[in-house]
């Protein structure tokens, strides 16, 4: 009985960390271009949660956004489901990215920005050596959220 006991806890203790393995905490830092929205800089926290499922990865972010030309903040909160191929020593990825965006401040003349919105991404990149680059194009119902986003992140 004793060694079916050590055995399970054994057990347990290796699916734990191959569970935690594929947890990984980051920082990113980005900026969006569109039309009609000029230059808007992102920065905030990541996680990227690697899924039993063969290259397939969701990665929830809380994002700080300041817009300089507009003076105008938002809290963003995509979440990216990625698909990529895990090679040795990179993974090149396409995602579709859900997300929703607060305003915190705004002091703009230009009337009041919508307050909430959502939207979704769509794009794709590169996760190499703890590092990730990131492209997306970002379709909303606001107009001023519309653009491409480039984004890098680093995992610890």
């Amino acid at each position: 009985m004793k060694k079916l006991l050590l055995l399970a806890f054994v057990s347990l203790l290796f699916v734990t960390t191959e569970a935690f393995s594929q947890i990984r905490l980051g920082a990113k830092v980005g900026v969006t271009t569109g039309e009609y929205l000029h230059t808007e800089y992102q920065g905030g926290a990541t996680l990227q949660i690697g899924l039993p499922l063969i290259g397939l990865k969701v990665q929830p972010e809380v994002l700080y956004s300041y817009n300089a030309d507009r003076h105008y903040s938002y809290v963003q909160v995509p979440v990216h489901i990625q698909w990529g191929l895990d090679l040795i020593l990179l993974r090149p990825y396409l995602s579709v990215s859900p997300n929703a965006n607060l305003l915190v401040h705004h002091n703009w003349d230009g009337g009041s920005p919508t307050k909430f919105y959502c939207g979704v991404g769509l794009g794709g990149g590169l996760d190499i050596w703890g590092f990730q680059f990131q492209v997306h194009y970002n379709l909303t119902q606001e107009k001023y959220g519309r653009g491409t986003q480039f984004s890098l992140a680093y995992f610890f």
